[in-house]
């Protein structure tokens, strides 16, 4: 008799549960994108049925706290309103999930293709918008896997820093003394930082984590969640590069999330409109440090492509806010474009 692997057992385990035999079906492997964890379409050949199996083994205390803030803040949003997948089993000693299927349109694949872009990004900043606001009741900062909120330590560590290191540093190579860079970093995070931070954070709100299928959209990889302010998620979705929005498509969708806030948490308005600049800053400032070491410690150079894009949207950010404080950082990303 052949002796089972672990996952085969989870995989067998679930499927007599779900009154499907547990025999006659196949693993392929779906593509993946910055996270080192592995997804499969599981499909049982039978009944035609198919469903994704996320393996995250717990190989350190981080990822063991990774895959409960999976599974807490999942059920949670779920609980919520806030479409995701459901989660059908887990097993969080061995790290392995199943979970609903939502297909494989992205919705960056949907907004390169369609003539209904713009109605669809509305659609998804209603969702957006149930998620900040709804999703914070009840939401319990234990579940977080890394700090409970969007704070400046955050900002610093995991933006600045990640910027100035793997963006300037690494990729681009440029030769200059970056700690001139702090005073203009300092600036930027005493200014988002004075954000109202109540709302529930996604924290990679971007269209390659947006499922668009007939039935709804989806969201996925909700783990990085805590509570922050309104303007990153947002920031997140409309200065994605994958899509590459247009300065007018992009003000459009600010006033559409806008007028929105205004009705569901009037309260939270001005706030958002004073610091949403600064708070985009940091999210691209991110998205560069992000692409810049998956491109060059991980070997995903596919995600190189999308650096001048995030780029022109930084400079045309910096220049926005025209502010003398940040002006040395404005004049090294703006020779890094030439």
């Amino acid at each position: 008799m052949k002796h089972l692997t672990a996952k085969e057992n989870f995989v067998n385990s679930f499927l007599k549960e779900s009154g499907l035999p547990d025999s006659n079906y196949t693993l392929s492997m779906l593509a993946g994108d910055g996270s080192a964890r592995i997804f499969q379409r599981l499909e049982q050949k039978d009944s035609g049925k198919t469903y994704v199996l996320m393996e995250n083994p717990p190989q350190d205390e981080f990822l063991k706290k990774e895959n409960l803030a999976y599974l807490k803040i999942g059920e949670h949003m779920l609980s919520k309103g806030i479409p995701l997948p459901r989660i059908l089993k887990y097993d969080l000693d061995a790290g392995y999930f199943i979970i609903e299927d939502m297909g494989d349109r992205t919705l960056q694949d949907e907004a390169l293709s369609s003539k209904e872009k713009i109605r669809i990004y509305e659609n998804i900043i209603e969702i957006l918008l149930r998620l900040q606001v709804v999703g914070r009741e009840d939401f319990d900062t234990s579940w977080c896997c890394q700090t409970p909120f969007y704070d400046s330590s955050l900002m610093r560590e995991k933006e600045a820093w990640y910027f100035r290191d793997s963006f300037l540093r690494d990729y681009t190579g440029i030769e200059t003394d970056f700690s001139e860079l702090d005073e203009s970093f300092e600036y930027i995070i005493s200014m988002a930082k004075k954000a109202d931070t109540g709302f529930l954070l996604h924290r990679d709100f971007q269209s390659r984590n947006i499922m668009c299928r007939s039935e709804g959209i989806a969201i996925l990889d909700w783990q990085g969640a805590r509570l922050g302010p309104l303007a990153y998620d947002l920031a997140s979705l409309i200065f994605d590069p994958y899509v590459d929005l247009s300065h007018s498509e992009r003000n459009h969708l600010i006033e559409v999330y806008a007028s929105l806030l205004k009705a569901k948490a009037p309260g939270a308005y001005d706030s958002f409109k004073k610091y949403f600049l600064y708070i985009a800053v940091m999210r691209i400032m991110q998205a560069l440090g992000a692409y810049s070491f998956l491109s060059i410690k991980k070997g995903k150079t596919y995600f190189e492509k999308y650096i001048p894009i995030a780029l022109k949207s930084l400079i045309a950010l910096l220049d926005e806010l025209a502010d003398g404080k940040i002006s040395l950082l404005l004049d090294i990303v703006k020779g890094i474009e030439k």
